[in-house]
């Protein structure tokens, strides 16, 4: 089914000319537009609140609303990363959390055998390259994963993402929706 521009022309003796235009592709196209442009308004207002942000950890804290809501996930996590890129002993903290336990935030983990430890491990093979990874909750049982949102809900899909800065990665930005959402897509990554 169509979406259809109608002009309604009149014609002799009462009549009513009716002339249908299909205008399915424009409607479409309009509207990608209009949610790509209510997008980047989105993201240049939160870049704003994020450069005014004089507080690490409120700055950290936004950047998880942020990418929870822009992803349309349920919870988001910044682990700093502690120990250089190719340290054996690296480890990580959890120091911003949203949608997710009090107890998530601060508990420290070794990064061997986290998807934490894959995007760390692949920034230090390749720093300026930066590696999103997308996980499924089958592939997180590890020391950095939590299993549970605030709500009670279960995590299912996940994505991670460097935060690095001079070529340094800082930590690891995760965000995940619940059990039986739609995995993450480009856009998400994007």
């Amino acid at each position: 089914l169509g979406i259809f521009d109608v002009r309604a022309l009149p014609f002799e003796d009462d009549a009513l000319l009716l002339a249908f235009r299909e205008v399915t592709r424009r409607e479409q196209e309009r509207r990608t537009l209009a949610a790509r442009s209510a997008e980047n308004l989105r993201l240049r207002e939160m870049a704003r609140a994020l450069a005014a942000e004089p507080d690490p950890s409120r700055l950290l804290d936004l950047l998880c609303r942020a990418a929870a809501e822009l992803c349309h996930a349920a919870g988001a996590t910044v682990a700093e990363v502690e120990g250089g890129a190719g340290t054996a002993g690296a480890t990580a903290r959890f120091v911003a959390a949203v949608g997710h336990p009090p107890g998530v935030l601060g508990h420290r983990f070794s990064l061997a055998g986290t998807l934490t430890g894959r995007v760390h491990a692949a920034h230090a093979v390749e720093p300026d390259v930066p590696l999103v990874l997308r996980a499924g909750p089958d592939e997180a049982e590890d020391a950095a994963f939590c299993p549970w949102f605030t709500d009670g809900q279960r995590v299912g899909p996940i994505v991670l993402a460097p935060l690095a800065a001079h070529g340094a990665l800082l930590g690891v930005l995760a965000v995940s929706r619940v059990a039986g959402a739609p995995p993450f897509d480009d856009a998400d990554e994007a």
